[in-house]
């Protein structure tokens, strides 16, 4: 399979800008390439025509990753292989069979049979994978919400602090105006039993 994309739209005078990136998407194919524009060319910036004519292997039976957490521990990292599932392919191996006759019909069962019991198998473990996968996505929703809902907790108790700090400042300065005015009073009192 095969697919031929035409980049010369997206780039600038026949190079990727300085500073920039552009995606080739093999789409049909599964792959993007990314391609960079660097301030020199000698520091691999991509120019038009730089791929024309170059094929991009993919090797089969490389496994995928899925990174489940946000440390870049093993432990956090899911890793999933699926082998060649056509029916041409060398896992269920359906182009040699024939049932041209009756012997090698009854031949070609034990093999159905194996590519049955294979492909229930392989379908059997995207299941798991995805189950896992819905798990770390749930987890991870749970972990948000709870550090939203600490993060709101914590807002909550600032405003809490900064009003009792507020009420202790008011009350102190009704005190204090209190007792200002007790002391002009008393002194007042004072001074008038001097002077009679």
């Amino acid at each position: 399979m095969s697919q031929t994309l035409d980049l010369s739209t997206p780039l600038d005078n026949g190079r990727v800008a300085t500073g920039t990136k552009l995606i080739a998407n093999f789409d049909r194919l599964g792959v993007r390439v990314t391609l960079s524009g660097a301030s020199t060319p000698s520091q691999g910036d991509y120019v038009s025509g730089d791929l024309a004519g170059k094929s991009l292997v993919v090797e089969k039976g490389q496994s995928r990753h899925f990174q489940i957490a946000p440390s870049n521990q093993p432990d956090k990292q899911l890793s999933f292989e699926l082998p060649d599932m056509r029916a041409s392919g060398d896992t269920l191996d359906l182009d040699s069979i024939t049932i041209s006759t009756q012997l090698s019909a009854r031949e070609s069962l034990a093999k159905i049979d194996l590519a049955i019991e294979q492909l229930s198998r392989q379908r059997g473990e995207i299941g798991a994978l995805q189950n896992r996968l819905a798990h770390s996505i749930d987890f991870s929703e749970n972990e948000i919400e709870n550090i939203r809902s600490s993060e709101s907790v914590l807002r909550d108790s600032d405003v809490a602090l900064e009003t009792s700090k507020l009420s202790k400042s008011q009350m102190l300065s009704a005190v204090g105006t209190a007792m200002l005015t007790q002391s002009f009073i008393s002194s007042g009192r004072a001074l008038q039993l001097l002077v009679n």
